[in-house]
């Protein structure tokens, strides 16, 4: 009986193998061609970039985490389309695949013409810190295809967030992967063998190989991916100057948040601490009666939550609103939050003062709209940066606001130059207008509008509390860390206020006079 039986299954496997070699071989041969393989791969990132985005569990974050893995995958020349392609058909049906998998892989070193064996493509190929050398120009693929430029302008900024998040998430990322690999080495034929089957399963010119010089060398045997393992580690422990503006960007948010909520007691109900989607508000959600968080969390589908240190940038507009106590706003019903970040640059001498009370400047950090593609900015200028003056942008966290088009650049005789747009300083009265219906229901704008205080808080690296570095740290590490405390500069509404005439005034004497650069009283 189980001569019997093992006959039928090494029948199911050989079946198994030349179903998964037919679609393994188009998608070879696909990926060969030369301009068609790399638009393929940018649809394909683009598409796995807003699954995670969306992905509103953990599980579901997980497979998106590993599609977006492999579609990085598919980038790197050689064996990266057939690694890609074998992997999603063994995760598409581990029981029927899996024991397959070694096979489908040699046949891609033999129709790539790559001599390593499985074990040694998998360690060579998962390698932290060559995927995260490699994003930079996988976001400028992306940027140059037809897949990303027909996208809407919020969805082009979802799928940049993404890619340049995954350099901090990498080990993470890595990890989701090598977990499924563990299970399905376990499911391989006890066979070192040639594949199973009678030839190739598809007739013609072997695909061109884009670089030969992907894997040339390995051993045969079981050799683990151990020293990947090792690898991510010490990637997580890299210094905090290679932390992305966007991981600042989440993580000075995160901050925020939590100070609103658990500081201020704007939230006092919410249960837990960094559960994303999966916190819960255990005495209802927030309303325009009930305080708590209003506006959108790290995810689009996700309104009330308070952001995880791992979860996307916010994107455009304003970072968050919250129904608020007015004994500790100013009196207003409502708080309008902005948070910002920066990275190591040196601390402001008078915070190495003994008894020091005074904070940073934050008048050059609003951003300004309506010039050209501002950003909001993590380090000070002193105003903005047009495309004519050449000057140097300092580093970059989210977008800010609507943008506009080219400005004119004032003439020789000194005239003002009029920009294409109403200029908007961020966190400004008028700016607040014009991004609020993007940060709450319809319900609730009216009723903001009517009654709201400013607040900014402000997380750099350099903070005395060492809370922003302990966030930056922990992100880098895949939250193994501490980052229970949270503490920034502070800046309510009369601070905003005078930050965002100064900026106005700024503006006014480059620009001259507009309505949204009036002063406010």
């Amino acid at each position: 009986m189980s001569k019997v039986t093992s006959v039928s299954r090494s029948g199911d496997h050989s079946q198994a193998y030349k179903e998964a070699a037919v679609e393994l071989a188009k998608g070879i041969a696909l990926g060969a061609v030369p301009f068609l393989g790399q638009a393929i791969d940018a649809y394909d990132t683009v598409e796995s970039c807003v699954m995670l985005y969306n992905s509103d569990s953990e599980s579901a974050k997980e497979d998106a985490q590993f599609d977006l893995l492999l579609a990085i995958i598919g980038w790197v020349p050689g064996a990266g389309d057939g690694l890609k392609k074998s992997l999603r058909i063994v995760n598409r049906n581990p029981q029927r695949f899996a024991p397959v998998l070694f096979d489908l892989l040699r046949f891609v070193l033999e129709e790539c013409g790559v001599k390593t064996s499985p074990e040694a493509l998998l360690e060579q190929m998962f390698n932290a810190g060559k995927l995260t050398a490699q994003i930079d120009s996988i976001i400028t693929g992306v940027k140059g295809s037809n897949a990303f430029k027909s996208l809407p302008n919020w969805t082009k900024t979802t799928v940049v967030t993404v890619l340049a998040a995954s350099r901090d998430n990498m080990p993470i990322m890595i990890g989701v992967v090598e977990k499924r690999l563990k299970k399905w080495k376990g499911m391989q034929r006890n066979s070192s063998a040639s594949p199973s089957g009678s030839g190739r399963p598809a007739e013609g010119r072997k695909p061109a190989n884009r670089d030969s010089a992907v894997a040339s060398t390995g051993k045969d045997g079981a050799s683990s991916t151990h020293s990947n393992r090792v690898e991510a580690s010490s990637l997580g422990q890299q210094a905090l100057a290679s932390i992305t503006n966007e991981g600042l960007g989440v993580s000075g948010e995160h901050i925020a948040d939590y100070i609103c909520a658990k500081e201020f007691r704007w939230g006092k109900d919410w249960d837990g601490h960094d559960k994303g989607v999966d916190g819960k508000w255990l005495e209802g959600a927030p309303n325009a009666s009930k305080l708590g968080k209003l506006s959108k969390g790290g995810t689009p589908k996700a309104a009330h939550v308070l952001y995880k240190l791992t979860d996307p940038a916010n994107g455009t507009g304003i970072d968050s609103v919250w129904r608020a106590d007015p004994a500790t706003n100013e009196g207003k019903k409502f708080a309008v939050v902005e948070a910002k970040a920066s990275k190591n640059e040196d601390a402001p001498k008078f915070l190495r003062r003994p008894n020091n009370t005074r904070k940073p400047s934050v008048t050059s950090t609003l951003g300004v709209s309506g010039l050209k593609d501002v950003s909001e900015l993590l380090e000070p200028i002193e105003e903005p940066v047009t495309q004519a003056t050449g000057g140097k942008q300092s580093g970059r966290a989210k977008q800010s606001g609507k943008t506009g088009g080219t400005p004119v650049q004032p003439s020789a005789s000194k005239q003002k130059a009029k920009p294409p747009k109403p200029i908007l300083v961020q966190m400004s009265a008028e700016w607040i207008e014009e991004n609020i219906e993007k940060a709450v229901s319809k319900a609730y704008t009216r009723a903001v509008l009517g009654s709201y205080s400013r607040h900014l808080f402000y997380s750099p690296l350099y903070h005395p509390s060492l809370s922003p570095k302990e966030h930056a740290e922990a992100q880098l590490k895949g939250q193994n860390g501490k980052h229970e405390k949270h503490a920034a500069f502070h800046y309510g509404e009369s601070e905003v206020k005078k930050a965002v005439n100064k900026r106005k005034k700024s503006l006014t004497n480059k620009y001259g006079a507009q309505r949204s650069l009036r002063a406010e009283a």
